[in-house]
């Protein structure tokens, strides 16, 4: 814990509020479910080249688990994504490099995303054999 507040503090300055956004995010969502709040809160992070957003989305994910294994792109198929999201369901979604889809892509998978499909039950028993969940774990 110590060396994740180490690598946090690097975001305590005032000119990087947009990743402490992104870090506090990661903490917020499970309480969601808890207030039955929206079925997603979207945060949209934009900026040059070599800011730190990927980072910022690292960190948040590294909350969960491995952010590797947690973090979302464009590159995933659909049916990836929705797999994902049910079997993550209340833990914060980092969608990196998105910049790929079409614009009918993104508005689909946007209005999936708040209408609540694709999060749900965990689906563990739709995994083929020697599969393992997007956190790591069996």
């Amino acid at each position: 814990l110590a060396k994740w507040r180490e690598i946090a503090a690097v975001y305590n300055h005032d000119d990087m509020l947009w990743a402490q956004a992104v870090v506090a995010s990661a903490f917020a969502s499970p309480l969601m479910s808890l207030e039955h709040l929206e079925k997603a809160a979207l945060l949209f992070v934009k900026g040059g080249r070599g800011v730190g957003k990927t980072t910022a989305l690292k960190l948040a994910c590294s909350v969960y688990g491995n952010p590797n294994l947690l973090m979302f792109s464009g590159k995933d198929s659909p049916e990836t994504r929705n797999l994902k999201l049910g079997l993550l369901s209340d833990v914060a979604a980092a969608f990196d490099e998105m910049t790929g889809l079409s614009p009918q892509q993104a508005a689909e998978f946007t209005s999936s995303l708040t209408q609540g499909r694709g999060r749900g039950p965990d689906r563990l028993d739709h995994l083929p054999p020697g599969r393992h969940r997007p956190d790591g774990r069996r």
